[in-house]
């Protein structure tokens, strides 16, 4: 029996991808998604709801403050903890992808 983190090839793989659409909605989203009309709107609410998840966690810490847009994080510590969050998301949701 495998555990939730045994890695191969293909579970690395999701785990990237996971993790790379993470940080690309978290940039992505919010900067650059009014350029593109049609894609904009759901792009944009996608990007705040990235940085809104870990502050909802973590808001109490004082490492994350909240905002008219929603959650962002206050120096290193801040994006620290958004990274450790998402590391953890992304290892529960690669986890369908290892080999038996």
């Amino acid at each position: 029996m495998r555990g939730v983190l045994d890695f191969d090839s293909r579970r690395w793989t999701a785990f990237g991808v996971i993790l790379g659409l993470v940080y690309f909605l978290a940039f992505f989203g919010v900067w650059a998604a009014h350029l593109i009309p049609i894609l904009g709107t759901p792009l944009f609410l996608a990007g705040l709801m990235v940085w809104y998840l870990p502050g909802v966690l973590f808001g109490w810490t004082g490492f994350i403050r909240f905002h008219e847009f929603g959650a962002a994080p206050t120096g290193w510590e801040g994006h620290l903890i958004m990274m450790v969050v998402y590391v953890c998301v992304a290892v529960l949701l690669s986890w369908p992808f290892q080999r038996r």
